[in-house]
């Protein structure tokens, strides 16, 4: 419950359907000794978001999650933001085949390499 209720409120969903979710997360601090007959709530342990992405493979899985969780919890702000992740990936990024974007790697400078 309380990751959804931080992922939401790190998630922006624009009129036009863009968006942007957490991508990079930065740790500080530590968490509790695990006691499973009493689990902390690791108040020691701190999240902050880096920087954020618009990526469509990255969104469609978080928009599944949030959807099974909003089915269990009823939790209506998981469903409508699940929705309109995926109305807005589907209005701005459909192509004949489904949802598609172009995407330049870095990372992909030495592919061609022998």
């Amino acid at each position: 419950d309380k990751w959804v209720g931080w992922a939401l409120s790190e998630t922006t969903v624009n009129p036009d359907g863009t968006f942007r979710i957490p991508s990079t997360l930065q740790w500080s601090g530590q968490p509790d000794t695990w006691n499973a007959s009493s689990p902390g709530d690791n108040a020691g342990l701190h999240v902050t978001v880096a920087d954020y992405t618009d990526d469509v493979g990255v969104a469609a899985a978080y928009a599944k999650t949030l959807t099974y969780y909003a089915d269990r919890s009823g939790d209506t702000e998981a469903a409508s933001t699940a929705k309109a992740l995926l109305d807005g990936m589907w209005e701005n990024n459909q192509d004949a085949l489904g949802i598609a974007v172009p995407e330049t790697r870095a990372d992909y400078n030495r592919f061609d390499d022998g």
